[in-house]
């Protein structure tokens, strides 16, 4: 929708690759929790890359100003007429 619509919004996914509030809600009731709650490692910004968006992984928070300063592609800036 994003693409298609060619809309200028920025999105942010902090992604620990974990259910945290789950993993704490188990642990506190049963004094352990499932390994439902640990994720695999997603890229998510190749994920918004396939599907036309740009999509900039940040690692490192020192490396996040180059993130934001980054341009948007042609076919998702907003025309000025």
């Amino acid at each position: 929708m994003l693409a298609r619509h060619k809309l200028p919004v920025v999105l942010i996914i902090l992604n620990n690759q974990i259910l945290g509030y789950q993993k704490h809600g188990e642990t506190v009731v049963f004094n352990a929790y499932t390994d439902a709650v640990d994720f695999a490692p997603v890229d998510h910004a190749a994920i918004a890359r396939a599907c036309g968006i740009a999509g900039v992984r940040i690692e490192e928070p020192r490396t996040s100003s180059r993130a934001f300063a980054r341009r948007s592609p042609p076919a998702a800036r907003r025309s000025s007429t």
